[in-house]
């Protein structure tokens, strides 16, 4: 617990306290107890005068040790950023424009949580030409008020459950989505990924020690109540929390491993790298990364998003292109990781990271320069050669799908309507007209009993009720459009075929009313499914 003299009040009355207890200490008297702060906005107005004055290091101290503690939990520094609490608010990226006294500084003031300990306010100053704003959740903990993180009081009576490397702290409505099975699956996700990464042994421990804070909220709202962004989930920069209404949420973990791997590095990078990194080992959406990656090239490959127009800040987040704009970026950095290898990409990563009004003025023709000399192109129409023949190739080699079934392969199950087979590196799906005239099914995979009496989020939503989940690892659904491999232990999708993007030729046999499809092998893990692992049901 902070002494009384580091919970003084405004700066004046901080030295004339001292002035009091020295001249105690000379007459030998005994230094009376400092009167507690009176409000929770008494604790952010002294906070913001010590900002606004410049000594950061008490203003930190304003923080709840334990939020001070996480956001220093792995090590991540922020140049430039004073308050590591509190990195993301413009009250501390811009602290030399705050006026010691702000206009009209609260704008309202909610209570939070269920116990009236936490209490929430958003602040204005209009100093200097400047409007900043900030909102901020002071906490009553043993009778002293502290600044503290907002998902704090939203989640301060939600159960908390620990995995190898997260602490998942879980909304009532979702808990029965929560299991060992989802637990190994975003565990196992983040082994890998921080060894494709570059992340430590000692990064692993660390992280095994201390969690990832996962903050499982029921919906997209609560997740704005929170953040005050409109989003399904994002990485807190601040505090290195999760804040999701999907779990796992692995675009966000890859955020955070990526600036656990540099340690020290600026807060804002040019989103066509940050995105393109975690679409690339994250994917997004609740769709996997094979999944986008396929979808970039094919946006790509038909123009209809254009590099030149996303490179900027402003043309990668303009209007609706947004979406698009993701799957694209993610085929970017895999061409850039491919060709300059891990410690190059981290090199350009980190010369494209900044303060925000730097990435903000970054112009498309900065970018190519910085693109070229990074990846060591000629000139920009030479990268784009490059990268255009990468595209094509990917497209042709690596997709994760394809039309037509085994020519030669094992079968691995069968029955009147459909045929599983394995075929070198593809499983293939071979599936004729059911009952209502067309070719179609669904396949479940790997029963397993880490679900328990959990439920899976995205197979509810797949079939509303009409198959019972009895705690299989992954599915494969199959119609006479699309085909696709689920993963229903992390919610996602991990492989899709589409007519529009892969081609008809040989999945519709429109004469026998049979589809066929193949996956790469690698989408069902480590052991190839036997007969016994396969169960087919309606679609």
């Amino acid at each position: 617990m902070e002494t009384a003299q580091e919970h003084a009040k405004p700066m004046k009355q901080k030295s004339l306290f001292l002035s009091i207890v020295a001249a105690a200490g000379l007459c030998g008297l005994a230094v009376p107890a400092l009167v507690r702060a009176q409000s929770p906005l008494d604790v952010v107005n002294e906070y913001l005068d010590l900002v606004a004055s410049g000594n950061y290091e008490s203003a930190t101290e304003r923080w709840l040790p334990a939020c001070r503690e996480r956001s220093g939990r792995f090590g991540i520094e922020y140049p430039g950023v004073p308050i590591r609490p509190d990195a993301t608010s413009p009250m501390v990226l811009k602290a030399e424009k705050l006026s010691s006294y702000t206009t009209n500084p609260v704008m309202n003031v909610q209570n939070m949580g269920t116990d009236g300990r936490f209490v929430r306010m958003r602040y204005t100053s209009t100093s200097q030409g400047d409007v900043l704003q900030q909102s901020y959740v002071v906490v009553n903990e043993r009778g002293w008020y502290w600044l503290c993180y907002p998902q704090d009081a939203f989640a301060s009576s939600w159960k908390v459950r620990e995995s190898k490397f997260f602490r998942v702290h879980i909304h009532p409505d979702v808990a029965s989505l929560v299991s060992e099975a989802s637990f190994d699956q975003i565990d196992g996700f983040v082994e890998a990924v921080a060894d494709t990464l570059g992340l430590t042994k000692a990064d692993l421990a660390e992280l095994a020690a201390k969690k990832i804070e996962f903050f499982y909220c029921d919906r997209d709202s609560t997740v704005m109540e929170i953040t005050g962004q409109l989003t399904k989930g994002l990485l807190d920069l601040a505090s290195n929390d999760i804040i999701s209404a999907n779990f796992p949420h692995h675009h966000e973990v890859v955020h955070l491993l990526a600036n656990i791997k540099m340690k020290t590095v600026p807060i804002y990078t040019l989103p066509l790298l940050r995105e393109g990194l975690a679409v690339r080992f994250g994917g997004r959406w609740g769709k996997g990364p094979a999944t986008l990656m396929d979808l970039g090239t094919f946006l790509h490959r038909d123009t209809l998003v254009t590099l030149d127009s996303m490179l900027s800040q402003r043309g990668f987040e303009s209007g609706s292109e947004v979406d698009l704009a993701y799957p694209v970026a993610g085929v970017v950095v895999s061409f850039l990781w491919d060709r300059l290898g891990r410690q190059k990409f981290w090199t350009l990563y980190q010369s494209f990271s900044s303060r925000q009004e730097v990435i903000t003025k970054l112009r498309p023709t900065d970018i190519q320069a910085s693109l070229v000399a990074g990846a060591g192109a000629k000139d920009w129409a030479a990268f784009r050669r490059d990268f255009d023949v990468y595209a094509q190739n990917r497209l042709a080699k690596s997709a994760v799908s394809v039309a037509g079934a085994a020519k030669a392969g094992k079968t691995l199950y069968a029955n009147g309507l459909a045929t599983v087979a394995l075929d070198g590196d593809w499983i293939s799906f071979t599936v004729m007209a059911d009952s209502t005239g067309a070719p179609r099914a669904s396949f479940l995979m790997y029963k397993t009993p880490k679900f328990g009496t959990a439920r899976s989020l995205l197979f509810d939503e797949q079939f509303q009720g009409t198959v019972p989940f009895e705690g299989y690892r992954l599915g494969v659904r199959v119609d006479q459009n699309e085909a696709g491999v689920y993963d229903y232990a992390g919610n996602s999708l991990v492989g899709k075929f589409i007519l529009s993007i892969n081609g008809t030729e040989g999945y519709f046999d429109s004469t026998q009313n049979v589809v066929t499809v193949r996956f790469r092998r690698s989408l069902f893990g480590k052991t190839t499914p036997a007969s016994g692992d396969i169960t087919m049901v309606p679609y």
